[in-house]
């Protein structure tokens, strides 16, 4: 028995929006940022805890929570991207980014100055 014939187009994959080669840079550019500091501070851990007097474990537990968070921050990141769109919620995302780095560099900064005197 053979099937009846039918009388619907062939559905054709649409290729979407061509972007140039520079955007696709870009877009790569955040993951290999990401994954390249990770690997950084992994290699580095060793040389960090000796420079800073703390233990290797003190070491790896700071770059897991930091690692934690980076990932918590890509979910977040995601969701208002979804509700807002992709350019408010890059722009708040480099707001909180720095934000948060001079929040943790202020009181470094500090006590390395304290260290000093």
């Amino acid at each position: 028995m053979t099937a009846p014939p039918t009388s619907a187009a062939p559905v054709t994959a649409s290729a979407g929006p061509r972007v140039g080669p520079l955007v696709q840079y870009a877009l790569l550019a955040g993951p290999l940022l990401s994954m390249l500091d990770s690997s950084i501070v992994n290699v580095a851990a060793e040389p960090i805890a000796r420079e800073l007097r703390a233990s290797l474990t003190v070491v790896q537990w700071t770059v897991s929570g930091y690692l934690l968070a980076l990932g918590a921050g890509l979910a977040g990141t995601a969701f208002l991207a979804r509700r807002f769109g992709t350019s408010p919620a890059y722009r708040a995302s480099v707001i909180a980014f720095t934000g948060a780095l001079g929040a943790l560099a202020l009181p470094a900064a500090r006590s390395a100055a304290m260290e000093r005197s």
